[in-house]
């Protein structure tokens, strides 16, 4: 099992050196480097206790454990790297548990001779309910980071809403199931670690899921948010709320008809929600509006995001084509794609959403009515 422990934890800290190279160009694969180092760190620390290593070397004793400390928040960053949020200084206080911790181990290394640490080292062999603690406090620490993460991802996803109308490049839903794991291991790891077949899996999961953090980090492209509306707060249940947050904002009653009057223009007529990509940074530029302004405009008058605005118009061009097509042999996907959606997934969820059926139903019902269900266009 030793062996096994010190493989994982090898082939994990070989993912480090090039990471660190790419990072030179991507904070988010620096944050990821030093996480990857954690865990590998904790890796040794296993194989140390397995071995009874710290006996030979009694100045390495606590150095490992160390990473406990940090295997939370460097994740946490990773993470806020890939969302476009940059570290900031106030933020240093996620470090105090490791200088905490350090200081300790370096001050009892300094103060103890070492046959008074290798005693300690026994002692703490036979007592290891103190060791258990403090360890199951920093995986706390570290599962509170994870939960942390799942939130953020969540947040981040409403944000893009407000920018993109489609989410298959940035939504992040890989790095979503891959923390939800990390969690999930948290959670077992006392239990794993019972019998050499429950760590064996853990230890299998633990490199699973390092390189398929790697596999997809790597291929994530950068996202950026424009500033103007980023971590806006919009309560779409509360109407009143959202009516006095925007007045005192720079759109007018009279701004707002002016852009109306060129929405109905650009999305109608031009149809450029047939654009899989459209942006609201692309639309506000062909309305004549700011981003802030048009953002604005589609939540407080429309009462939904960018992206639930966008898909509206190409459910309602789906419904059209599907009219068009009753006896054509065209499916379902190739309707989507034709009206600006990227993926099934996408479609059928706004379809769902808009019309109260699936795409499917409601095709096989639309041969009986002479008019689309829910076909009421979003304007009105």
């Amino acid at each position: 099992m030793a062996g096994l422990i010190l493989a994982v934890s090898l082939l994990t800290l070989l993912l480090f050196a090039p990471l660190m190279m790419l990072g030179k160009s991507r904070a988010a694969n620096r944050w990821l480097a030093a996480y990857l180092l954690c865990l590998s760190l904790i890796g040794f620390s296993e194989y140390a206790d397995v071995t009874r290593l710290y006996l030979e070397h009694p100045r390495l004793w606590g150095w490992f454990d160390l990473a406990f400390t940090l295997i939370g928040i460097t994740y946490y960053q990773y993470a806020n790297a890939l969302m476009g949020r940059s570290f900031k200084p106030h933020q240093l206080w996620h470090f105090l548990p490791f200088a905490i911790v350090f200081g300790i181990v370096a001050l009892t290394h300094f103060s103890v001779g070492r046959e008074e640490l290798i005693a300690a080292i026994i002692a703490d062999e036979q007592t290891t309910s103190g060791d258990n603690t403090w360890t199951l406090f920093f995986q706390g620490m570290a599962l509170a980071y994870m939960l942390a993460v799942i939130f953020r991802l969540y947040q981040f996803r409403q944000l893009l809403k407000q920018n993109f109308s489609s989410l298959k490049t940035w939504d992040l839903h890989w790095l979503f199931w891959i923390t939800l794991a990390n969690a999930v291991m948290l959670l077992l790891w006392f239990t794993a670690n019972q019998s050499n077949a429950g760590l064996a899996l853990q230890l299998g999961c633990r490199l699973v899921l390092v390189y398929a953090l790697v596999w997809y980090g790597i291929k994530q492209r950068v996202i950026f948010i424009p500033p103007a509306i980023d971590h806006e707060k919009i309560n779409l249940d509360a109407p009143d709320e959202l009516e006095e947050k925007y007045s005192r904002s720079g759109l007018t009653e009279s701004a707002a008809e002016l852009i109306e009057k060129r929405l109905q223009r650009i999305m109608k007529s031009e149809q450029r929600f047939l654009e899989p990509n459209l942006t609201l940074n692309q639309l506000a530029d062909a309305v004549g509006a700011s981003p802030q302004w048009l953002s604005q405009y589609i939540n407080q008058y429309h009462q939904c995001n960018f992206f639930d605005y966008v898909n509206s118009f190409r459910v309602n061009h789906v419904q059209q084509l599907i009219r068009e097509s009753i006896d054509t042999e065209s499916t379902l996907l190739d309707l989507a794609l034709a009206a600006g959606f990227n993926t099934k997934s996408t479609f059928n969820s706004s379809f769902k959403k808009i019309t109260g059926y699936t795409p499917s139903n409601w095709r096989k019902q639309v041969k009986n009515m002479s008019t689309p269900i829910c076909s009421d266009e979003i304007t009105a």
